[in-house]
């Protein structure tokens, strides 16, 4: 399966009901849809529940694989953009999920251990002399966010969100996602 099923018309349409639910500060944590019809969208959501058009709560047993049948965008992705979007603070959330969005290239088939190798490895050259990230050994293909430890302080979402690292590591993560080669 190829990233938007390999047309670009597809993630136009998902970029630009990101950006609106952007400039609405409809995109939130903590659920995946929730009517608001004051909104032009017509509702607020995460990063997962904005991608998609407004659906019936019931109606998808599986936000994520719903995004991969309609996007392309593999479940494991959207479970780890997820978890990394919950876990940013809230000033922060929207931004990274258009930043995200906007960095799935089209017409790819995205290898989780790949990815989580290139972050593992630039992760490991930036920390270097300050200490080792590490990887979970349950989910070889995450992307890190949870698992890179820096200065003995414990999982990147609980450092100082001003901490330089951290705007690193996601400017990374998004040159990463968006520099997957073709069928790689």
């Amino acid at each position: 399966m190829t990233t938007w099923h390999g047309k670009s018309e597809l993630k136009a349409e998902v970029l630009a009901r990101m950006v609106l639910h952007r400039a609405e500060d409809s995109i939130v944590q903590g659920f995946y849809q929730k009517i608001d019809p004051e909104l032009a969208s017509g509702y607020r959501g995460c990063l997962i529940g904005c991608t998609l058009p407004r659906v019936a709560r019931w109606a998808l047993p599986d936000w994520h694989e719903e995004v991969e049948e309609v996007y392309g965008i593999p479940v494991w992705l959207g479970l780890q953009l997820d978890e990394m979007f919950e876990t940013l603070p809230p000033s922060m959330c929207a931004d990274f999920a258009v930043k995200s969005i906007e960095s799935i290239p089209v017409g790819v088939t995205i290898n989780g251990e790949s990815l989580s190798a290139s972050m593992f490895n630039w992760a490991s050259s930036q920390l270097e002399g300050h200490c080792t990230p590490s990887l979970d050994e349950d989910d070889p293909s995450g992307l890190m966010l949870d698992y890179v430890y820096y200065r003995g302080s414990g999982p990147v979402e609980k450092l100082a969100m001003e901490d330089e690292f951290f705007d690193e590591f996601l400017e990374q993560f998004y040159k990463t996602l968006s520099e997957v080669p073709v069928g790689s």
